[in-house]
C-alpha cells in the first residue's frame, strides 16, 4: 500500500499494466507507442500487429487523449491539411446514424467517418 508503481518488465509484453501506471507514461517512454501515435516508422523489433490488438487500442486512446495537442500542432505545422491515424481513429467526425444506410447493420456502423464538406 501507498507503493509507486513501476513500469512492466519487459517480458510481460508491452502493455502489461499499463492502464494503472497512465499517469507515469510520457509519450516517448516507449519508443512502440510513439511511433504509432505520430505515425512514424516502427522501432526494428516492434510486432506490427500491436495496433492492432484491442489491449492496444484501449492504451493508445488514452496516450491519444493525453498528446493531443502536441502532436496534432507538430503535425499541422509539417503536414497541412493531413491528419495521422489516430486522429482519424479516435477524433474524426463520425457520420450521423441516419446516414449509415446499408451499412446500418454492421459492426462498423459506428465507426463510419463523415465525409468531406
Amino acid at each position: 500500500m501507498g507503493e509507486t508503481p513501476t513500469r512492466p518488465a519487459q517480458d510481460q509484453g508491452v502493455l502489461s499494466g499499463f492502464n494503472c501506471l497512465r499517469p507515469l507514461i510520457p509519450l516517448f517512454a516507449v519508443p512502440l507507442f510513439a511511433a504509432i501515435l505520430t505515425d512514424a516508422p516502427l522501432p526494428a523489433d516492434a510486432n506490427p500487429f500491436t495496433v492492432l490488438d484491442a489491449e492496444s487500442y484501449d492504451v493508445m486512446r488514452l496516450l491519444w487523449e493525453d498528446h493531443r495537442a502536441g502532436i496534432l500542432a507538430d503535425w499541422i505545422t509539417t503536414k497541412p491539411g493531413t491528419r495521422q491515424v489516430m486522429w482519424w481513429r479516435y477524433d474524426a467526425p463520425r457520420l450521423d446514424p441516419e446516414n449509415h444506410g446499408r451499412w446500418s447493420r454492421t459492426v462498423l456502423a459506428p465507426q463510419l467517418i463523415e465525409l468531406r464538406r
